[in-house]
């Protein structure tokens, strides 16, 4: 059998206002458009988004979502981490945060490693994730 190679190509994430994420996800990480489609139908629209280290980012609004805010204790992804280098880069990220406004925890330490959360504006959990070295 053929081994994944542990590297994530990309996330896509269903949200209720593509327009609205599209900004905020472009402004908290630095994206920029790699692509934009719909469906033939109309059923859904999607932008793509690079980051500069290679990560895709696909945002979908679907024609028959219902707007509800994501909740993790359903079933399906319960959050999303983002790498980064160490607590150092967690603290800038909390200073960037706090400056654009962006609700998040302080940073937590866990047994693996130190994070801090944050949530799209559909309420999608993101976690910035720095594993213990």
């Amino acid at each position: 059998m053929a081994d994944v190679t542990g590297v994530v190509h990309h996330i896509n994430l269903s949200v209720s206002d593509l327009d609205r994420s599209e900004s905020w996800y472009r402004e908290l990480f630095g994206l920029t458009e790699l692509a934009r489609m719909t469906a033939e139908d109309g059923a859904w629209s999607k932008v793509i988004l690079r980051h500069s280290s290679g990560l895709l980012v696909g945002l979908t609004q679907h024609e028959r979502n219902d707007a509800k805010q994501f909740e993790e204790w359903r079933c399906g992804t319960d959050h999303v981490a983002l790498a980064v280098a160490d607590v150092e880069a967690l603290q800038q990220w909390s200073a960037r945060l706090d400056q654009l406004g962006v609700e998040h925890s302080p940073v937590k330490s866990t047994p693996i490693g130190s994070l801090i959360t944050i949530r799209d504006p559909d309420n999608i959990q993101l976690e910035l994730y720095a594993p213990n070295p």
